[in-house]
């Protein structure tokens, strides 16, 4: 396998476990500013899904509906960030509102 095709499976793989494999890909492609901006990226999406559970914890005893509509809305999340994976891995960069922009900041990555 080439180092493209290493390259570009590790863009969506920096989306499967957010937190983790965003840190891995950041830590493992610290020279590469597009690989570490989808790293920064799927860290920020993985915080972002934490936060959505633990909302969902202290509503869930008020409304026990809630729990599903927080669960799909987590699964969506998620899916989204396997879906920015992969139009990643094509080369096609896609900047998640207000997430993106920050992670394009911190790793000088430019759109």
């Amino acid at each position: 396998m080439s180092d493209e095709n290493k390259n570009s499976i590790m863009y969506l793989i920096a989306y499967l476990v957010p937190v983790l494999t965003g840190i891995l890909v950041y830590i493992m492609y610290g020279n590469d500013n597009r690989m570490k901006f989808h790293g920064v990226q799927a860290i920020l999406l993985g915080i972002a899904i934490f936060i959505i559970d633990i909302i969902s914890y202290f509503l869930v005893p008020l409304f026990l509906p809630l729990l599903y509509i927080f669960d799909l809305l987590i699964a969506i999340v998620w899916l989204y960030g396997i879906y920015v994976g992969y139009e990643a891995s094509i080369n096609k960069d896609i900047f998640i509102p207000y997430i993106g922009d920050y992670a394009a900041n911190v790793t000088g990555f430019k759109k």
